[in-house]
């Protein structure tokens, strides 16, 4: 999820709205931590059609359900306001919504799969996978 200045750079268009790939085209995602930058598009790319597996250790897994639906009420009532005031102006409300709403969450937290650390899981025919402390999170 792109935020702040990466936001503010991108020439007026959302880069959160295109993923620039069709979300059914992929068939895994290694989330290497919880960071919403990393994660906050995660019930976006379920809404749009990805199936997969999402890999992840447990402590990643269970920050995402806590911090993915906090960003889903965020936006939900960040659209509601503004709607709001646009309404009191008397303008029409821009359309695009917000990316995601709590009800998108539920879907994508059910793909998630978990490996503790050190833990080597076979997350594709052929590819392997390891969780390993590298001092980020």
């Amino acid at each position: 999820m792109f935020q702040g200045e990466a936001l503010s750079n991108s020439g007026g268009k959302d880069p959160n709205r295109s993923f620039g790939f069709d979300p059914r085209s992929i068939d895994t995602v290694v989330l290497s931590h919880a960071h919403i930058d990393h994660s906050g598009l995660l019930p976006r790319l379920v809404k749009e059609g990805f199936k997969g597996t999402i890999w992840c250790t447990p402590a990643t897994r269970d920050l995402c359900a806590i911090m993915l639906e906090d960003s889903a009420r965020i936006q939900e009532y960040d659209y509601a306001y503004d709607a709001k005031r646009a309404a009191l102006r008397g303008q029409s409300h821009a359309p695009d919504g917000q990316l995601y709403t709590v009800d998108d969450v539920r879907p994508a937290m059910e793909l998630f799969q978990t490996l503790d650390y050190d833990e080597v899981g076979e997350i594709a025919e052929g590819i392997s996978l390891r969780f390993t402390d590298a001092g980020h999170i």
